[in-house]
């Protein structure tokens, strides 16, 4: 697929969104554009540079370490909505927070248990007895915020 110069953004932020001064925006170098027609096409490689950060080698993946959660515990059923359960594995830490869908399609916060088969969300439409994912018309999301940027690349659901 081709795309136009003005489809293709290369920025990074430095991880601070309100501080423009330490922003990443290189200036493509016009030789690397075939055909000069500011089309990045199919099997084409455009280059950039830039005058205020050295370049880097993204292809290779250095010191990264594989981690495993496995959210076991035992806690009651049902609780306070909109609680927050956090978790700590090598290093690494993660909330995770409950949300539903009702059939009217409004969003709500849930409340996260955690039990020896998971986690699960109870929202406000169900008793304790009754917190799977997905409950007809309410459906049920885990939202897990990491600490550090990571690569999610297993994720097992036992009951759904």
């Amino acid at each position: 697929m081709d795309f136009t110069a003005n489809e293709v953004i290369i920025s990074d932020d430095n991880g601070t969104v309100d501080d423009t001064s330490d922003d990443f925006t290189p200036t493509l170098v016009a030789s690397s554009d075939v055909n000069s027609d500011g089309i990045l096409s199919a099997g084409e490689t455009w280059l950039y540079t830039s005058a205020t950060e050295a370049a880097q080698d993204l292809t290779v993946t250095t010191g990264s370490t594989d981690t495993t959660f496995i959210f076991n515990g035992y806690s009651s059923t049902d609780g306070p909505d909109g609680n927050t359960r956090s978790f700590t594995q090598d290093g690494v830490s993660v909330d995770v927070r409950g949300f539903s869908r009702n059939s009217s399609g409004h969003w709500n916060a849930g409340y996260v248990g955690v039990y020896n088969g998971g986690l699960g969300v109870t929202n406000r439409g169900e008793d304790g007895s009754h917190h799977r994912v997905d409950n007809g018309t309410q459906v049920d999301y885990l939202l897990f915020e990491f600490e550090h940027h990571v690569t999610v690349d297993k994720a097992f659901l036992d009951y759904v």
